[in-house]
């Protein structure tokens, strides 16, 4: 939602800016607010181009293309590709990810870690004040998470902002901001030891219903299964109440 790319049911999607982060180029946000929700497709493309840079889970890469031409991709679509410019500034992307050596690989040459290295390259070189990553860890060992976690911390460093989507709390405490959202919605004070028990609980409760269910018949069944949901409801008012996790904003 955040990039346009889906569509929001209710609410506004507004893009702060200053002179800083504002395109100069045609067609290029102006100085401002963008409300991002109200912009057709065009205007969404263009947009994103100047002030966004997405890190997909999947990577995304183009299959046929080298790692190089990958990068380049996205001033191609802008209408910014200069041919020598546009190479040597790809080229410096790609050793600032440590890849340099393998620039001319295609993308079915490399590693899970170096794709996302690659992509992150590639949502580099329109040089955007946003980064958002949608679980670019999330298929990645140990090892390789911490370099792709180095390289996010360098660029705030640098003054970009990062917004990263993850399940991953070792990686939350991290972050300068953390949103957690469940079922769609803003959760505040979230405790992961009392969303473990809570989820815990209702799996317990769960299988306390399914099991009466099976033994009554059905003229019973349902005030069966309200008992074991009123006691479901006495041990929760007992113990935590926290909001099940779907994922984390931070």
């Amino acid at each position: 939602m955040i990039t346009g790319i889906s569509e929001i049911t209710s609410g506004e999607v507004l893009f702060y800016q200053d002179a800083d982060t504002s395109s100069n180029g045609d067609g290029g946000a102006q100085l401002g607010v963008v409300p991002v929700h109200s912009l057709n497709e065009n205007e969404l493309a263009v947009w994103r181009g100047h002030n966004l840079g997405i890190v997909y889970q999947s990577f995304e890469l183009m299959p046929q293309l080298n790692l190089v031409k990958n990068i380049m991709l996205p001033q191609d679509f802008l209408g910014t590709y200069r041919p020598r410019i546009s190479q040597e500034h790809a080229l410096a992307l790609l050793d600032r990810v440590e890849l340099l050596e393998h620039a001319y690989k295609l993308p079915a040459h490399t590693s899970g870690g170096q794709k996302q290295r690659i992509a992150i390259a590639r949502a580099l070189v329109n040089d955007p004040p946003v980064i958002i990553a949608d679980e670019p860890t999330g298929n990645l060992d140990t090892v390789t998470t911490e370099t792709i976690f180095r390289i996010f911390e360098s660029l705030v460093a640098q003054g970009k902002t990062v917004i990263l989507v993850t399940h991953d709390n070792s990686l939350a405490n991290r972050f300068s901001r953390r949103v957690y959202i469940a079922d769609g919605e803003v959760v505040a004070g979230y405790d992961r030891n009392q969303y473990a028990a809570t989820r815990e609980l209702a799996a317990k409760t769960q299988a306390v219903e399914t099991a009466v269910a099976a033994a009554v018949g059905q003229d019973t069944q349902e005030e069966a299964v309200g008992v074991a949901s009123r006691q479901r409801i006495c041990q929760e008012n007992n113990g935590s109440r926290a909001q099940p996790l779907s994922l984390i904003h931070i």
